[in-house]
């Protein structure tokens, strides 16, 4: 297996503090930093992961929020786009869950 380089490191971490929404932040704390932040954060993480548990559509796939051209140009190619986004949300939602110990798959 490759390793990163501790440049290439440093310059994904910079871009994850730069970029990521709260939780995907205390995700990156939690998994590569052991972070004092996250435990400062607790509480508020969890507040995010009730949230999306809370969010949850009764089919499990969340939907996207947003359409294109009011749906009027490209139906086809937005169908199939708007199932990947829906498939790429599933997976990182629940990988977010799984990883704080929220839910088990």
């Amino acid at each position: 297996m490759k390793k990163l380089s501790q440049a290439a490191f440093y310059e994904i971490k910079s871009s994850i503090y730069r970029n990521a929404r709260p939780l995907d932040l205390a995700l990156w704390q939690y998994h590569f930093e052991n972070s004092r932040f996250y435990e400062e954060n607790k509480k508020e993480v969890n507040a995010a992961l009730d949230l999306l548990i809370d969010q949850r559509p009764e089919g499990g796939v969340w939907g996207i929020p947003w359409e294109w051209y009011n749906n009027d140009k490209y139906p086809k190619a937005f169908a199939i786009s708007e199932n990947w986004w829906k498939s790429f949300k599933v997976i990182d939602k629940r990988l977010q869950l799984k990883s704080f110990g929220r839910l088990s798959f």
